[in-house]
């Protein structure tokens, strides 16, 4: 055959070609590249080829991850935020060498992109002979994005989709970056100080200018820049012009001086002029005024002296209001200025420091709430509302970053040690921590309504997605004392989960890793064939929640289970109804004539079908010998002897002689002791755990079952109860029921879990309803019985199965008195509570008003 080149290009993928294969059946070329990071489609079309479709990601590890949308600004937006669309589940990445910004998508792949940095960078690339790597922006250093406010009745932003609405930093940079999540690339102009050069070619800023933190004012209008000298810039996004600096200078002090409108100095030197005042009387008040402007001025000049920055801003935060802007300095100084005027306000903060050597490395603010989160080397977490500092957390390492969620109760942490923490704000606890022993996170955002947290690792080109699990299942905060009154840390109670890396969720983890704890307590999670490849820890469901112990005998407690276990146990037909199929399963078609099924059997291996068929006439003939008509005790023989039934009729003679008491000691008699079947049973078999337990139990523990059933789900305990009886003909299920009566009796009489006993209760009546409404009926049957037997005796003949029929009626009527018993103990269990629940509102009610 001759062989022929039909299409080649030069550069696919950068770094070379991984791997390519076409999709079998299509003209597609499927191929990735060996270090690109990317994937390519390409669609054949005669002798040609086209790209379909690309999927392209981070060259290197990016460092910053943040969310597109920008924190609510209101408590009514917060409530509203969800993951319901799929622009709230859109972040931005950067950071990484390559020098791109990509926004990426946790819900569509196909809106993942590169945000363009100028149209023909790689043409102008080639064009030079260089990687178009060295023609983008430095390595990101970190975003603010905002400013999209909503008018009122609208879905429209207040700035155009021309505006940029995100301002980028950089590394080693002076200047700042405006860029329009609309267009998806860089738009505005460069955001600098007129006497910045742009082009490298002449003189670059000094270092002192160097960018180290941004936000975006409230309105949306402004870009605030902080820098290693302390110096904050202002900046109006539209034109680029700076907008002044904070704190204000001489100079701009003059300028403001000399071009202000409707200046009293200069309406008081026209009056002067115009009324012909003494000239020397206007020089004296004068030097009076100017020394006294002096003296003021110099006073002005100290108190701005001592409030400026002389360390690198490291975080910079603007209030909802556009009001105040708070300034945090590596030094743990916290400046509060006026926005507009760029004056500094009177009070400052300056945060409490171990040593010397501990620096602020991390600010989050929270727009919403007025939340302010500072981050130190030490690993203490400073939390202030306005100027005022409410909380302190300890997490060990020093911070790397900080996130809240939008409702602002949890806040997110990230240590240099490799562990994200998640702290609960309002009771001061720590929640949950993750410790990873490679790929240590960079960076963290929390996409969404709070219920995806979204992280960056060291070596990792990917981006982890954590869900939330309190977002759908619920989480008990168990609060442990602090080591003082003003920090909170990590309890040595509290388990950290080791992850040797970012891991892939997916099924079969379980049966492929293998759960070890080591001398510290701390879960790590191996894997069993030697692979690193971890999954979800051992908290992934496993472990079951234990019941609450009653501090002291006799106190009414509750369980402590979630609320859906024992919440569902009363509107299980309402889920069975919703799960209805609504189609009818549909019959599969027929086989072909000509295609022959031989049901399981394997062509392959005619070995296989000789031991199956084996087995199932093995499984036969055991069902046969257990269905057999023949008794056990008979020792083979196939007929009971005439001497056999006479003992059995002088038995049940004997049983009769004992039912002439009163019916109350029968009940009593038969209430006290274990009902005794009337007749053998030729196979014994189980009906379900629950009923094995009920037997094993004595009368008075029954502390297995609430066990058993407290880890079952409401399905699981639906079956349970319905396998206990089966109609009021079921002989063992009426005794099954006895025993249930007396296991919720004895429940209610140890005043525990109160919820959970009353939720099995209202399930055991709803199904046993039917057989338990018949009793009334008994005792008149039992009367009826009971004079028939007597005449019986009178008249020297008695019938057999009136008295079987008579002491099965008499088991029934010992059922019939256990569930009198219990609906009494469950109405004094109510009201017990009922009344303890009223003293204690009626306490609280009296010592709020002594408050």
């Amino acid at each position: 055959q001759k062989t022929e080149l039909v299409w080649h290009s030069k550069v696919i993928h950068k770094g070379g070609v991984g791997t390519s294969q076409f999709l079998p059946g299509e003209p597609l070329l499927l191929s990735s590249g060996r270090t690109s990071n990317s994937l390519q489609m390409h669609v054949f079309e005669g002798r040609s080829a086209r790209l379909l479709r690309h999927r392209t990601g981070h060259t290197s590890p990016p460092t910053v991850v943040r969310p597109t949308e920008a924190t609510t600004t209101t408590a009514s937006d917060s409530n509203t935020n969800n993951s319901s669309d799929a622009s709230r589940c859109q972040m931005i990445t950067g950071g990484s060498s390559d020098g791109t910004v990509r926004i990426v998508s946790t819900v569509r792949s196909v809106l993942d992109m590169e945000y363009s940095q100028g149209a023909g960078l790689d043409k102008r690339a080639a064009q030079l002979g260089i990687d178009v790597s060295e023609l983008k922006l430095p390595v990101l250093l970190d975003l603010a994005m905002g400013g999209k406010l909503m008018l009122a009745g609208s879905s429209q932003n207040v700035n155009a989709d021309s505006n940029g609405d995100m301002v980028s930093i950089h590394v080693n940079h002076s200047m700042a970056y405006v860029w329009s999540s609309a267009r998806k690339s860089q738009c505005g102009p460069v955001l600098r100080q007129s006497e910045w050069h742009i082009s490298s070619v002449q003189k670059a800023p000094p270092t002192s200018t160097h960018a180290t933190s941004v936000v975006l004012s409230a309105c949306g209008n402004f870009a605030i820049v902080g820098t290693k000298g302390g110096t904050i810039y202002k900046y109006n996004l539209q034109s680029g012009l700076p907008r002044g600096i904070y704190p204000k200078t001489s100079a701009e002090k003059k300028t403001k001086k000399a071009h202000g409108a409707g200046s009293v100095e200069r309406t008081m030197k026209k009056l002067s002029k115009g009324f012909q005042v003494d000239s020397i009387a206007i020089t004296n008040d004068n030097n009076v005024a100017m020394e006294q402007e002096a003296k003021l001025e110099a006073k002005k000049t100290r108190f701005v002296n001592s409030h400026r920055h002389t360390t690198p801003v490291v975080g910079l935060a603007v209030d909802a209001l556009n009001r105040i802007l708070t300034s945090v300095g590596t030094d743990g100084t916290i400046l509060f200025w006026h926005v507009v005027s760029h004056t500094p306000a009177k009070k400052k903060l300056i945060l409490p420091k171990s040593s010397f050597e501990v620096e602020v490395t991390k600010t989050c603010h929270l727009r919403s709430g007025n939340f302010l989160a500072i981050g130190m080397s030490d690993g203490l977490i400073y939390i202030l509302d306005g100027n005022v500092i409410v909380r302190k957390f300890y997490s060990h390492s020093s911070i790397v970053d900080l996130a809240w969620s939008p409702d602002g109760r949890k806040l997110y942490s990230v240590g240099d040690s490799g562990i994200i923490h998640v702290w609960d704000v309002p009771t001061y606890t720590c929640m949950d921590a993750m410790k990873f022993v490679s790929g240590k996170p960079t960076s963290i955002a929390i996409l969404g309504g709070g219920e995806i947290l979204a992280t960056t690792h060291r070596g990792q080109l990917g981006i982890s997605l954590w869900s939330d699990k309190s977002f759908f299942q619920t989480v008990h905060l168990q609060s442990e004392s602090a080591t003082d009154n003003n920090s909170s840390s990590p309890s040595s109670s509290q388990k950290q989960r080791r992850l040797l890396k970012p891991i892939l969720m997916r099924e079969g983890y379980e049966d492929e890793h293998e759960i070890v704890k080591d001398d510290l307590g701390i879960t790590t999670t191996a894997p069993q064939n030697g692979d690193n490849d971890d999954d979800d820890d051992s908290t992934n469901g496993n472990s079951q929640k234990k019941l609450v112990q009653p501090k002291q005998e006799g106190l009414i407690t509750l369980s402590g289970l979630p609320p859906g276990h024992w919440k569902n146990l009363f509107h299980l037909e309402l889920v069975k109804q919703r799960n209805k199929p609504t189609e009818a399963p549909t019959k599969p078609k027929s086989a072909p004539f000509f295609l022959q099924w031989r049901g399981n059997d394997d062509v392959n291996n005619p070995a296989a079908n000789d031991e199956v068929k084996d087995k199932k006439e093995k499984e036969s003939e055991e069902w046969d010998a257990v269905w057999d008509d023949k008794d056990e005790n008979n020792d083979g023989k196939d007929d009971i002897t005439d001497e056999t039934k006479q003992s059995n009729n002088n038995n049940k003679r004997k049983q009769n002689m004992d039912l002439d008491g009163e019916e109350n000691d029968e009940v009593q008699d038969m209430s006290s002791s274990t009902l005794k079947k009337t007749k053998k049973n030729k196979v014994t078999y189980t009906r379900s755990h629950l009923s094995t337990l009920l037997r094993q139990c004595d009368d008075n523990n029954f502390k297995t079952v609430t066990t058993y059933l407290s880890t079952m789900g409401p399905s699981s305990i639906d079956v349970e109860f319905s396998s206990l009886c089966h109609g009021s003909h079921d002989d063992d299920g009426l005794e099954l029921l006895h025993l249930a009566s007396k296991w919720l009796l004895d429940a209610f009489a140890s005043n525990t879990n109160f919820e959970l006993i009353n939720a099995y209760l209202h399930r055991f009546l709803y199904l046993h309803g039917n057989v338990l409404a018949g009793m009334e009926t008994w005792a008149t049957k039992i009367s009826s019985i009971k004079t028939n037997n007597n005449t019986e005796k009178e008249n020297g003949t008695e019938n057999n199965d009136e008295s079987e029929s008579m002491l099965e009626l008499t088991q029934r009527m010992a059922l019939l008195t256990t569930i009198k018993e219990l609906k009494e103990a469950q109405r004094i269990t109510s009201m017990k509570l009922r009344n303890k629940m009223q003293n204690t509102l009626c306490l609280l009610r009296h010592f709020s008003r002594m408050v």
